[in-house]
């Protein structure tokens, strides 16, 4: 076992590895901290609707459309977490909530459900 020692990609492997299991504990527990452990995945909800959406428009790369929702919805839940001074948790589950059914919503909208259905399964697949 210490053979593997002798390859500099496994000595920097390693390193990277305790550097930045270093670094997630520190984040981890300011996320803990902060209640924002939901908040990855409300934000996954949220570009479940960023995907329908740039379907429904007709754009081709859906990662656009989906970084933008994102983004936006990220800014809209630190806003009103900010402003409102509403607990994290409450704000990020509505979030999650409204996200998905948005999502399922503007997917029932286009014509095209199989055909989108399809390339969600393909791209998940991967």
């Amino acid at each position: 076992m210490l053979y593997l020692l002798e390859f500099n990609q496994i000595i920097t492997s390693f390193i990277g590895c305790i550097l930045i299991a270093f670094i997630l504990g520190i984040i981890g527990t300011m996320v803990i901290h902060n209640k924002l452990a939901f908040f990855s995945d409300a934000l996954g909800h949220c570009t479940f609707t960023g995907i329908a959406l740039g379907n429904f428009i007709g754009i081709k790369n859906y990662q656009i459309s989906t970084v933008l929702f994102a983004i936006v919805f990220a800014i809209l839940i630190f806003y009103l977490i900010e402003k409102e001074k509403s607990s994290a948790d409450t704000v990020i589950s509505v979030f999650s909530s409204v996200g998905l059914s948005l999502g399922i919503f503007i997917i029932t909208l286009n014509r095209n459900l199989k055909k989108f259905l399809i390339f969600l399964l393909v791209i998940f697949c991967r």
